[in-house]
């Protein structure tokens, strides 16, 4: 922020910080992950602020709404649920789908 004072930065960056906090809040409400870990919650709170500055390009904004979404969003991996099973219920499935068709 060329020509910017300190306290005229400090102002917006509270501003910023504030209103990326507000964000954060709502994601939680609706459900999106947030991490636990300390400094992992102080990164993604800087990159929430830095989407609300007022001086910087689009191309930042976008490239901190997207680390955003990149660690906030679950994975499709992440949301697929394993069953482990025996080889004897696989083949007791099959059999049950088998006799089902005929």
């Amino acid at each position: 922020m060329p020509g910017w004072t300190k306290h005229m930065r400090q102002k917006v960056w509270a501003y910023a910080h504030t209103q990326g906090l507000k964000l954060l809040k709502t994601m939680e409400e609706k459900g999106y992950v947030l991490p636990k870990d300390q400094y992992a919650r102080e990164a993604i709170e800087t990159v929430a602020a830095v989407m609300h500055l007022s001086d910087i390009s689009p191309k930042d904004k976008l490239a901190a709404a997207r680390t955003l979404l990149d660690f906030t969003m679950a994975k499709p991996a992440n949301e697929t649920n394993l069953n482990v099973k025996k080889a004897e219920d696989f083949l007791l499935d099959l059999v049950d789908e088998v006799k089902d068709a005929e």
